[in-house]
């Protein structure tokens, strides 16, 4: 029974195995990676790309892409810390994360489901206008002409979002909901089944009277609200909404889709493998930094990790797709 249990989750999340690998070889090579302070860490930088990793995964199951999602997670940054600082309101500003980033999403989503372009031309531009304008927003507000800075998030936000109970940061059980809400969505639902379709076979959803510019422009829009709560994850790790906080994660999070064991072509993936995709890409990351290696080795290493963690899905994860 031990065996099978076993087996069925290394098929669910084929990176288990490789995120234990990880922590063994770096706790021997630095004794204090696997340190209180450390862990901590490795969650809270988990908990930004986990959720923005799991908007990636929803599109990459439609068979779409969108490279404006660390400019989304970015802009959601830097407008609930501008609201936050205008309203004094928590809520406020939160909420307007989640507004923004869904409105990205949406205007993704109808230009791509109704109006037949291309996604990868889309989101290229979205980012850039997206960038341009989480840039000039935070430039105005702090009143450095063309120079933009951070924004201060709310002390109160920062108190919850910096804080740690029971040993874990307050940030990490909000992604271990959004991994079982989108988990549940794709696994028992009729939306999910649909977005799986729609990625397996087009022509097919259509015979079968799918609407197919719908479901995507949904997932599109899912996908933005997720940027935006990340975005607001994003804030609270850095205690400011930065225009630049996100330019290292749009990598990051194709790279966690793809090992996590979600296909390029669309129809097969899930939540639970991209939460591990995510862990092994921070725990490698940490790693690496800790024993000396700077980013441009660090994304040497990544880019082996790409070609063996999807050839280690292919192997592993073929039995079980949608978890």
């Amino acid at each position: 029974m031990i065996r099978s249990s076993l087996g069925s989750l290394v098929r669910k999340a084929p990176m288990v195995p490789v995120l234990i690998i990880i922590l063994v070889v770096f706790s021997i090579i630095s004794r204090g990676f696997l340190s209180v302070f450390s862990i901590q860490s490795i969650l809270l930088d988990a908990s930004v790309l986990t959720v923005a990793a799991l908007g990636g995964m929803l599109v990459f199951l439609v068979s779409g892409i969108d490279l404006s999602v660390g400019a989304t997670v970015a802009g959601a940054s830097v407008t609930a810390a501008i609201v936050g600082q205008l309203t004094h309101n928590p809520g406020l500003s939160l909420g307007s994360a989640l507004l923004i980033g869904g409105v990205i999403g949406a205007i993704n989503g109808a230009l791509i489901g109704f109006a037949k372009f291309v996604p990868f031309i889309v989101t290229l531009a979205m980012l850039l206008v997206v960038t341009a304008l989480a840039y000039l927003a935070a430039a105005a507000y702090s009143g450095q002409g063309a120079t933009a800075g951070s924004v201060p998030m709310l002390d109160s936000i920062l108190a919850f979002g910096q804080g740690v109970t029971f040993g874990l940061p307050n940030l990490f059980p909000t992604v271990i909901v959004a991994v079982i809400v989108i988990a549940l969505v794709l696994y028992f639902t009729r939306f999910g089944r649909q977005i799986r379709l729609v990625g397996q076979n087009e022509d097919a959803a259509r015979f079968n009277g799918l609407n197919v510019p719908l479901i995507k422009f949904f997932v599109y829009t899912l996908a933005g609200v997720l940027s935006g709560i990340a975005g607001c994850l994003l804030g609270m790790r850095l205690g400011a909404g930065n225009p630049a906080g996100g330019d290292s994660l749009l990598l990051q999070v194709i790279t966690a889709v793809i090992i996590g064991g979600t296909t390029l072509l669309g129809g097969h993936g899930g939540a639970i493998r991209t939460l591990f995709g995510a862990l092994v890409i921070v725990a490698l990351t940490q790693g690496l930094s800790t024993i000396g290696f700077q980013f441009w080795d660090q994304n040497i290493v990544l880019g082996f990790v790409i070609l063996l963690g999807t050839q280690i899905g292919r192997l592993w994860g073929t039995s079980s797709r949608t978890a």
